[in-house]
């Protein structure tokens, strides 16, 4: 009988409609801070995404390192050489 029980209110959870302004307001009074933060760091990496100039990638060591990478071709001929 306590099986009946459990399945029913087991059931009846896990289809109940509820308002999109409560779940709204429930995701934002439990998860702000993850918001918040998701926020910060995507404005702060747009930020420094955006800051970087030409002058800056080609003084860029770790540039040059992915630019030999995904065009060996451009590079061909350059750096150390084999004995």
């Amino acid at each position: 009988m306590n099986d009946e029980i459990v399945y029913v209110v087991v059931t009846e959870m896990a289809f109940k409609q509820q308002p999109f302004g409560q779940w709204a307001a429930y995701q934002t009074k439990h998860f702000w801070p993850f918001m918040v933060g998701a926020l910060v760091w995507g404005a702060l990496i747009t930020k420094v995404h955006i800051g970087i100039t030409d002058k800056n990638r080609a003084e860029s060591a770790y540039y040059e390192k992915t630019q030999r990478l995904t065009h060996p071709e451009k590079f061909q001929g350059h750096g150390h050489g084999h004995h």
